[in-house]
């Protein structure tokens, strides 16, 4: 029970945090567009780190509801 309702807060945050991580992608996007346009491993990496700060942001938050 208690790891089904840190999920179903994990997702409430992720599917929040959606629009801060698109817009952190298209920022990166357009400040470093000469890099971006390359579709190197770099750019794979970056992509992949966003995801994975926004996936711990919302499990972080998920277990902070949940446990306090």
């Amino acid at each position: 029970l208690i790891v089904a309702s840190i999920t179903r807060i994990a997702m409430l945050a992720a599917f929040m945090g959606v629009f801060l991580i698109g817009s952190m992608e298209r920022l990166i996007a357009t400040f470093a567009w000469s890099w971006y346009e390359k579709v190197s491993l770099q750019t794979l990496c970056v992509s992949i780190i966003i995801e994975l700060c926004g996936a711990i942001q919302a499990y972080s938050l998920g277990l902070l509801f949940i446990l306090s």
